[in-house]
């Protein structure tokens, strides 16, 4: 009978340990590329949302015009200026829902949660 490694382990035990290492190796290899692609997902995620803004900016314009809300006025009652500030909310809100969304999917999967 040989000895392997340190052990006294006969060669059916030294092969079941050698298998487990390679079994351990491959999930973690595995899960370092599901953690690339949750990144890359992320990142498009956040690229394509930061690019829907450009397409909200001229909506927000037009229900600030003088003709909707009529922002720039002094004398809007309380309820215009409420809305006039919801109106100017929708991008920074946006931005930071894009962070919080794609942060927390790489963050999800640097956890190791699935």
């Amino acid at each position: 009978m040989k000895i392997y490694r340190d052990n006294c382990l006969n060669q059916y035990e030294y092969k079941k340990m050698k298998q487990e290492k390679k079994r351990k190796f491959r999930e973690r290899k595995n899960k370092k590329a599901n953690f690339i692609i949750t990144s890359i997902i992320a990142l498009a995620f956040f690229m394509f949302g930061i690019l829907i803004i450009g397409l909200l900016f001229s909506d927000i314009s037009i229900a600030r015009s003088v003709d909707v809300l009529d922002c720039s006025n002094v004398t809007i009652s309380n309820g215009e200026k409420l809305a006039c500030l919801g109106v100017d909310s929708i991008v920074p809100a946006f931005i930071i829902s894009l962070v919080l969304i794609g942060g927390g999917a790489i963050i999800y999967k640097l956890v190791g949660m699935s």
